[in-house]
């Protein structure tokens, strides 16, 4: 038998014992498609979730084929099933909500494979620039729910198929954990902002650094008449630096759309993740699902200890209270919640950055300690 048959044997088996033969036992692969097809339908913020583009209906076909796709690809089915297995979801919809976020942490850690060929492509397509136009950005920023996006928002078809094939390429590397590239360190983008700001008119500069320093977000048309500054300037920014600059800013910006809406039917949070210093990574901060199962609450304290390029490299607690010491598992043993709180800080604060302090402009560490308060809502 040819292998494309053998491998679409193997995906159609898997979802059929996920659908049938353990359903009711534990949820499977066929559980998660079918809720996210559905919530596709009838959540007009999925389309942002699955890729990060408005709800108007060619983005949801577009979204729906990508989606199909992934559900048919046989490493995404591998990958897909082990995970499950070692997450053990007591029910369908619990699946479903801890896979959504799964699929967002590695989509977003994916985009640090992104090539300069696809960002390119990206930065110049309808796609990325949509809402640059100051009325339509306008218009979409404070039209509310009552807005006819499918009327501001055009997607060209041939543009729609490239941008999911590079999200399903940056994605499925990610599942597969390939080493990102080098991301640009922060001096350098330090560096390639001054030399964008020099070439900036006078007026339009002044403009940018008095809205920057703003500690509050301005009104929707100093918003977007900014952006639209910022933008023009970095598409006529030459050399290096400007393909460095389109870089962080493309990223950031996919990142911001894709991390806005929450995952359907989250009842958990946690307060003082991330204060005004701390820019968080690919790694979002998850409720750990057995704690939540138990009922558990609590608080921590935490001492981080930051290098001078802003990076993690300890985090320890140092004050933990719960209303409960462990929780109890299926097979009847206990977890503790330093096992389960612990690993999930750490790896969460390891992923971001931190704001750098200097002395004598000279870059320094530091150890800082933030509170964490665990609340099941």
């Amino acid at each position: 038998m040819p292998l494309p048959h053998v491998r679409r044997l193997f995906i159609a088996a898997s979802l059929a014992l996920s659908a049938h033969g353990h359903a009711a036992v534990a949820p499977g692969l066929a559980d998660i498609r079918a809720l996210a097809l559905e919530r596709l339908d009838t959540e007009p913020s999925y389309t942002t979730v699955v890729g990060g583009l408005e709800a108007v209906p060619d983005a949801r076909q577009a979204a729906r084929e990508y989606l199909l796709g992934l559900f048919q690809d046989d490493a995404f089915v591998q990958a897909t099933a082990a995970w499950l297995r070692s997450h053990r979801p007591a029910s369908r919809d619990e699946a479903y909500g801890a896979w959504v976020r799964h699929y967002r942490e590695t989509l977003l850690a994916g985009l640090a494979l992104l090539s300069d060929d696809e960002l390119a492509f990206i930065w110049r397509s309808a796609v990325f620039r949509t809402a640059l136009d100051q009325d339509t950005c306008v218009k979409l920023s404070t039209g509310g729910a009552d807005t006819d996006v499918a009327a501001l928002v055009k997607y060209p078809a041939s543009e729609l198929r490239d941008y999911f094939r590079i999200l399903r390429r940056v994605y499925l590397a990610a599942l597969a954990n390939e080493v990102p590239r080098p991301m640009p360190q922060e001096q350098e983008l330090a560096s390639a902002s001054l030399r964008l700001l020099t070439q900036v008119p006078e007026a339009d500069r002044e403009r940018l650094l008095r809205r920057w320093s703003q500690a509050s977000p301005g009104s929707a048309e100093e918003e977007c008449a900014t952006t639209r500054i910022y933008v023009s300037a970095l598409n006529a920014a030459p050399g290096e630096a400007g393909r460095l600059l389109r870089r962080d800013h493309l990223v950031h910006g996919m990142r911001a759309a894709i991390e806005a809406p929450e995952a359907a039917g989250s009842t958990r949070s946690v307060r003082g993740a991330a204060t005004g210093e701390f820019e968080p990574g690919a790694v979002a901060l998850e409720y750990p699902p057995e704690a939540a199962r138990a009922g558990i609450e609590g608080s921590m304290r935490i001492r981080v200890w930051v290098d001078e390029r802003g990076r993690a490299t300890r985090v320890r607690t140092i004050e933990r209270h719960f209303n409960k010491p462990a929780a109890t598992l299926a097979d009847g043993s206990q977890v503790g919640v330093e096992e389960m709180f612990d690993p999930i800080v750490t790896v969460f604060y390891k992923a971001g950055r931190f704001m750098q302090r200097f002395k004598d402009g000279k870059p320094q560490p530091y150890v800082v300690e933030i509170p964490l308060s665990w609340k099941l809502e």
